[in-house]
């Protein structure tokens, strides 16, 4: 099975100069004009770029559709895991950008960690991944065909009124969960968080974290929205 992910074919690419001023924040229409013959592959952030929530931004699709017509490769690279590659490519498809932008020209956290997860051979192993995280996640492992449990609501009977769980129960065993994967999970808790402390206890289990932002961009900027890093 492939995983759908050369590293290799990203690169990292050099900054150009308008007027012979370096510039990094705004291209000029001339330092466009230059750029465009030399350089095969343009690399374009999703949320705030392409789009804002569900609104894309003015005039991302016709540029996107003009380089794809002039045969540059175009990939989408976003740092949000809470949906997959597909989704994101159905989302590009109903903002009206180019339907030759398909999954395998998007990169994101899930795809990467599904990918990192796959070529550790933890399914051939027997072992099973203690995931904390959103849908995207659930589908780039299923794709990739790795076991993995722990998603979605969990809750547990605190009838007794504990402070202290003592009698959590885990799942699966520690030896059988090869790693664990944290990212935007809406139904994070406590209780998470202690079985993925007690699975970590495994020397060998992996610890996987999709991304490093403290906090999310919403519509509101004076709320805050915890993010996976926090």
């Amino acid at each position: 099975m492939n995983s759908g992910i050369n590293r290799d074919e990203f690169e990292p690419t050099a900054q150009r100069n308008c007027d012979s001023q370096m510039e990094t924040e705004l291209l000029c229409p001339k330092g466009f004009r230059n750029l465009l013959p030399e350089t095969d592959t343009f690399i374009f952030d999703a949320d705030g770029v392409l789009w804002l929530g569900d609104d894309v931004i003015p005039g991302a699709p016709q540029l996107l559709d003009f380089l794809v017509k002039n045969n540059k490769r175009v990939i989408v690279l976003t740092n949000n895991a809470t949906k997959s590659r597909a989704q994101y490519a159905r989302k590009l498809a109903s903002l009206g950008f180019s339907s030759k932008l398909d999954k395998h020209l998007i990169v994101n956290p899930a795809a990467v960690v599904a990918d990192t997860l796959y070529r550790a051979g933890l399914s051939k192993n027997g072992k099973k991944v203690y995931l904390i995280g959103a849908k995207g996640l659930n589908d780039e492992m299923d794709n990739l065909g790795i076991p993995y449990f722990g998603h979605g609501p969990q809750l547990e009977d605190d009838s007794d009124d504990s402070a202290i769980m003592y009698a959590i129960k885990l799942e699966e065993e520690p030896s059988k969960v090869g790693a664990v994967v944290v990212g935007y999970d809406r139904y994070f808790n406590y209780q998470k968080l202690m079985k993925a402390a007690n699975y970590l206890q495994q020397r060998r289990c992996l610890f996987l974290a999709t991304n490093e932002d403290e906090t999310c961009p919403g519509p509101n900027p004076s709320i805050i929205i915890p993010d996976a890093g926090l």
